[in-house]
């Protein structure tokens, strides 16, 4: 089943080839629950729900500046055939992060790292409310983990054990994770 999704990939610009080799990394932990912390357009959030029936997703976005008005009703659209497993909540992914218990989450998708550079303090401040809303064993997911601001910025929490993504034989899928203790 992992190879039909990997095989069924459309690998263009708007990162269809990551999106698909998470969803096949979570079909094959089997996780159950997700949130994907900037929703975006919902492009990453369709296609891991779409390859993964057992999920369910929330999703979280500002949906602000120029384009925040279109994201917000194109992640609507595209999660809605998903309904009765996706929770979209706009706003500040601090405040809503106070909204759930500690430890119910088998994985976060941090996608804010390319929307907040430079924004240290920011991301300090939602990382160490997120983590500690995954479950041990869990995992941190992101595209950018590794460099620059994000990798300062998860030592400073104590999170420098960032490994590549890998699915399937090994082929690295451009994400990284930090697996919680």
């Amino acid at each position: 089943m992992y190879k039909r999704i990997i095989m069924s990939m459309n690998c263009d610009k708007d990162n269809s080839l990551q999106h698909e080799k998470l969803a096949a990394f979570i079909l094959e932990k089997e996780f159950g629950h997700g949130a994907k912390i900037g929703a975006d357009s919902g492009k990453c959030m369709a296609v891991v729900l779409e390859h993964n029936p057992q999920l369910r997703f929330i999703g979280m976005d500002m949906w602000d500046g120029e384009h925040g008005v279109d994201f917000e009703r194109e992640c609507r659209e595209r999660c809605a055939p998903y309904k009765e497993r996706v929770l979209l909540l706009k706003g500040d992914a601090a405040t809503i992060a106070k909204g759930f218990a500690s430890k119910i989450f088998d994985f976060a998708f941090y996608g804010y790292a390319l929307d907040r550079k430079g924004e240290l303090d920011y991301h300090e401040k939602v990382l160490k409310l997120w983590m500690h809303k995954i479950k041990s064993g869990g995992y941190l997911i992101g595209q950018e983990l590794d460099k620059g601001d994000m990798k300062t910025v998860l030592a400073k929490l104590g999170y420098e054990n960032i490994a590549p993504l890998e699915v399937l034989d090994n082929t690295h899928t451009g994400l990284h994770y930090i697996r919680l203790n």
